[in-house]
């Protein structure tokens, strides 16, 4: 049986290990830090230390594996030096797949729009920029190894232990609904199924855009995130005045406005979702 070999064991990275551990599957995690590395074995995982930061060597497993990609990249530049660097490891023993979880913010803003897989990115952001870079980094490797090869774009991720409650206490404004774009997420336990689904496909395609099809505001959000905590609502202001109180990064969040549609998804992947919108999937969550 292959080894699944998740690179960044961290939030999705634990929840898509548990899967696969249920199905008896072989799994090795990853961790930038020995003290990470240490908490998923004493979880009963087979862990690794691997820091993309750093010039240390990194073994792939023995036989053949599946790697599914999860490490962000540096929070500066335009590109993403870490992929690479793991692709260059991988030289003597090439994965069957690789699944990159990416992030749609290479499609900058559509105004709204709907967008699909056959659309051109256009980043407006260097988050958008450095993802780009991986994907490409990614399709030409795979290329010339002839490894099949997945890019996820993903949505904003929640679940518990992954929402806005600090934001909330601390009363920061958001753009009022009526002038709030379109945002788009996915529940952890959803992403975690579909990473898996991209995996184990016997033929997928290429590319995906992964979200809950439900796209709403920021402002929606954040204000059905306070109601079932039992917070104040958030202070509303005008797009202008929200503008000029952000950071240049904050203002482009803001400004891009985009709805995924998800139709692949759900042919290929995740037919079903587990938490359908975010409703659903915060009336699920106990931590409030």
């Amino acid at each position: 049986m292959e080894t699944m070999l998740i690179v960044g064991g961290g939030y999705l990275g634990r929840r898509v290990a548990e899967r696969l551990r249920r199905e008896a599957r072989p799994v090795v995690l990853t961790a930038a830090r020995e003290s990470s590395t240490r908490a998923l074995r004493e979880l009963g995982y087979a862990a690794r230390r691997l820091d993309l930061d750093a010039a240390t060597a990194f073994v792939p497993p023995d036989g053949p594996y599946r790697l599914l990609y999860l490490v962000p990249p540096p929070r500066q530049g335009g590109e993403d030096p870490r992929l690479p660097r793991l692709l260059a490891y991988l030289e003597t023993n090439p994965p069957q797949r690789i699944v990159y979880a990416g992030s749609s913010a290479v499609y900058g803003d559509r105004e709204g729009a709907w967008v699909d897989e056959t659309a051109e990115v256009s980043p407006q952001s260097e988050t958008g920029a450095r993802r780009l870079h991986a994907e490409n980094s990614l399709t030409r490797w795979c290329s010339r190894h002839e490894v099949s090869s997945v890019v996820l774009r993903l949505a904003g991720i929640y679940g518990p232990q992954r929402l806005p409650l600090e934001r909330l206490r601390n009363a920061r404004p958001v753009v009022r609904e009526s002038e709030a774009g379109w945002s788009n997420r996915i529940h952890v336990d959803d992403l975690a199924l579909a990473c898996i689904a991209a995996l184990q496909h016997g033929a997928p395609q290429s590319l995906y855009n992964i979200a809950d099809g439900r796209p709403a505001s920021t402002t929606a959000f954040l204000r059905a995130v306070a109601r079932r905590a039992g917070l104040a609502m958030p202070p509303e202001l005008p797009l202008s005045e929200a503008l000029a109180l952000a950071s240049p990064a904050q203002a482009r969040f803001v400004l891009e406005s985009r709805r995924l549609d998800v139709s692949r998804m759900r042919n290929d992947l995740l037919p079903k979702l587990l938490f359908p919108d975010f409703h659903v999937g915060l009336d699920s969550i106990s931590e409030f």
